[in-house]
């Protein structure tokens, strides 16, 4: 579920959740501010592993821009001060039909290591990527962590 139009308008409604139908336009400038200031906090806390394919298209620079000057939740400004954090990890975007390398897998498919396959899709319920082995054919589940693109 998406919240990206709750985190803007700062609503605990169960109809702003997931809401799909608006556009950055339509956000007021304290609500755009807002947005970017909850981009800021994810995605210096967290990798960024994928996009949702609903925002294909979409056009984020501004949030992007804006997040550049936010300081969200009060941060300490003495500590921002003194070093400079480092620019927030973009990630990788997978698409189905990319090639990917498997890696640093532990447990039962620790044996695909070093294996490529073609990424079939992702399974939300289990926060997989569905990989078509090049060596076998079997598709198997694989976290994002364990996945880079092959070249």
């Amino acid at each position: 579920r998406d919240a990206t139009y709750s985190l803007a308008t700062l609503s605990l409604k169960e109809e702003d959740v997931n809401k799909l139908d608006f556009q950055l336009t339509d956000f007021t400038k304290e609500q755009h501010k807002a947005l970017a200031g909850w981009y800021k906090h994810f995605t210096t806390k967290y990798t960024v592993v994928g996009k949702l394919k609903e925002y294909e298209g979409w056009d984020f620079s501004s949030i992007e821009e804006e997040a550049k000057s936010q300081n969200p939740f009060g941060a300490n400004d003495a500590a921002k001060a003194e070093e400079p954090a480092p620019a927030p990890d973009t990630g990788l975007v997978f698409a189905k039909g990319d090639k990917v390398w498997i890696r640093a897998v532990q447990g039962p498919l620790e044996e695909h290591n070093g294996e490529t396959g073609i990424l079939q899709g992702f399974n939300a319920e289990q926060k997989a990527f569905e990989v078509k082995l090049d060596s076998n054919g079997k598709v198997e589940l694989f976290r994002p962590a364990n996945l880079t693109k092959a070249s």
